[in-house]
């Protein structure tokens, strides 16, 4: 019999005593941890997994076959059933629909009872005992052997009702690969995903949110999520000026910098954008930094998802999100990214970005006024830091052609994003005279397999931008004109 025990804290010895006969097991120590022995006398595997980084480890380590039991193991502590708690187990829905079939909930003693928990708890608690389908042992003062002989009736029934069929594992992926703004349209109905109005003060775009009610509100731009208590107004920007911005000790920075400031009303808490690619990893060493009036705080994230880390605030000023230095840093070799294209119609050429997904295309756009960004219908890709890239250019067309696109690098490795408040680009590509439609390939060396894998490809016309940017052109030149017959009239 295989069963996972899936837990929040170390295994208890109690729980291993429950379940082996007499507490003798044998004990692997490998990436996870395993036990043998006997449950009234048959023979089981164990194998214990921290629920929070369930979905990493089943990644790592290839479980197959699957356990006919799952033991969701929780003591009855006074905090133990939170939001949290249930945002968690709802993670869990990557191990498939038939996951909780197979599932058996197990309370060991703590300073609460069952019938102890009220309000929010309550709620939480009766949703776990409604997904497992009520199955669940409590451990009380009964003798060992009883409480074994006990859960083992609950055991042997579940799988009695599932045929002796063990769990059927899913391909198990990095994530969630859905653009953020898809996800967020499916956020609850306090949710409101905005369109921000874009202002110019100081020389800088800043974008305003004007609200009416309470509620989180999404910007479409930039990611980022503001949870208004009321009527309010918030005045927010892509700070890449402030290169000043302290860094606590043995953090860096894994973002940009957010200058936010509100304006009226009540702004509780944020939400911004990150680009993990494991959120099991992402609880251990990310965190979200508030530097105001030369004061830096380090604020612990209340919930991660798959796109965003939440915080609560009680002032604003300046926000970006730190990750711990020298924790976990193989996990940190990919991130969730994009490829930003921006045509420059004065010269022919096109520049390239390589970036994080969190970094908004807009302020890029900023760095250079002959930019002109190139929409795509996908720009997302996973990159992967310390891995050798290179850039091809095809024409579509190549009849007559005398010369072929320039690139410069031929190939680049790509670093870890540690500055944040410059931009630039990581391919530069002279298109031949006339030349106005290409195929882009970007593609990453394999050097263990000796190979080269295509990671995003993308076919573009230039065209309707090289008209647009000769229209501005034009306009600009007609309301000079226009001011020059004004004065001389």
């Amino acid at each position: 019999m295989r069963i996972w025990l899936m837990r929040y804290s170390e295994t208890e010895k109690s729980v291993l005593n429950l379940i082996f006969d007499g507490g003798h097991y044998e004990v692997d120590d490998g990436r996870i941890k395993t036990f043998k022995g006997a449950m009234n006398k048959e023979p089981v595997h164990l194998v214990d997994i921290n629920i929070c980084n369930a979905r990493r480890i089943l990644r790592l380590e290839k479980l197959t076959p699957g356990p006919h039991v799952i033991l969701l193991a929780f003591t009855l502590h006074d905090s133990e059933f939170t939001d949290q708690t249930k945002e968690i187990l709802e993670n869990l829905a990557f191990l498939g629909e038939k996951f909780w079939n197979h599932v058996v909930v197990v309370f060991t003693e703590g300073n609460c009872s069952l019938n102890e928990y009220t309000g929010a708890q309550r709620s939480v608690l009766e949703w776990l005992l409604e997904k497992c389908g009520g199955k669940y042992y409590i451990c009380g003062s009964k003798p060992e052997i009883t409480k074994r002989r006990e859960l083992l009736d609950r055991i042997e029934e579940m799988i009695c009702t599932n045929n002796s069929m063990h769990l059927v594992l899913p391909a198990i992926s990095d994530g969630d690969s859905q653009p953020p703004s898809d996800i967020l349209r499916r956020l609850d109905l306090k949710d409101y995903m905005f369109t921000p109005e874009v202002i110019r003060q100081e020389g800088q775009r800043k974008y305003r949110l004007q609200c009416s009610h309470a509620g989180w509100f999404h910007c479409e731009f930039t990611q980022i999520g503001f949870n208004m208590e009321g009527e309010g107004e918030v005045l927010y920007s892509t700070d890449l000026q402030d290169s000043n911005c302290p860094v606590p000790a043995n953090y860096y920075q894994a973002g940009p910098v957010y200058d936010i400031k509100c304006v009226q009303g009540e702004l509780s808490q944020l939400r911004l954008p990150h680009c993990e690619t494991s959120i099991e990893d992402a609880s251990d060493f990310m965190s979200i930094t508030h530097y105001s009036n030369q004061m830096v705080d380090i604020l612990k994230p209340h919930n991660i998802t798959s796109t965003h880390v939440t915080v609560s605030i009680t002032g604003a000023s300046k926000f970006f999100i730190t990750k711990k230095e020298n924790w976990f840093t193989g996990h940190w070799s990919k991130t969730l990214g994009q490829v930003m294209l921006f045509y420059l119609q004065p010269a022919h050429r096109l520049h390239v970005f390589l970036q994080p997904r969190s970094v908004d295309p807009r302020e890029v756009e900023e760095c250079n006024e002959d930019y002109t960004l190139i929409q795509t219908t996908s720009c997302e890709c996973m990159l992967k830091y310390e891995c050798v890239y290179s850039m091809s250019c095809d024409p579509v067309e190549k009849h007559g052609l005398s010369e072929m696109p320039e690139i410069q690098p031929v190939d680049t490795k790509l670093h870890c994003t540690k500055q944040w408040n410059h931009y630039y680009p990581t391919f530069d590509i002279k298109l031949p005279d006339g030349v106005m439609n290409v195929g882009l390939h970007l593609k990453k060396e394999n050097p263990k397999e000796g190979e080269v894998e295509v990671v995003w490809s993308q076919k573009i016309t230039l065209t309707e931008y090289s008209r647009k940017q000769q229209t501005d052109v034009s306009r600009a030149y007609e309301q000079i004109s226009g001011v020059n017959t004004l004065t001389q009239s």
